[in-house]
């Protein structure tokens, strides 16, 4: 290997460090599983929440204010997009759990 960067002096030897995210499922623990998932589990739940208020005012506003219902109606799909996205990281996952040491 060394006579190949003699024969090309431009070419060096170099690292990268990549961070790469933790698998969805991966946990050592029963506890750690919870504590890591029950996070996702609460987010899905709040922005159900956000997408539900949201879109009863929308449709209240809509009949009153239109401008305003507007920005209520877009939230209230930008929330449920995020719901529908951690629910299928939590609850919508179909791949097997392994929980153990």
């Amino acid at each position: 290997m060394a006579e190949e960067f003699d024969r090309n002096p431009g070419v060096g030897m170099t690292m990268g460090l990549a961070e790469g995210n933790v698998p969805m499922l991966r946990a050592t623990t029963r506890w750690n599983y919870l504590t890591n998932y029950l996070v996702l589990w609460k987010e899905m739940v709040r922005f159900r929440f956000y997408s539900y208020v949201l879109a009863i005012l929308g449709v209240y506003f809509l009949f009153i204010q239109p401008l305003i219902a507007v920005p209520c109606l877009a939230a209230a799909m930008y929330f449920h997009k995020l719901m529908a996205f951690r629910k299928g990281r939590t609850l919508g996952s179909q791949r097997t759990v392994m929980i153990g040491h």
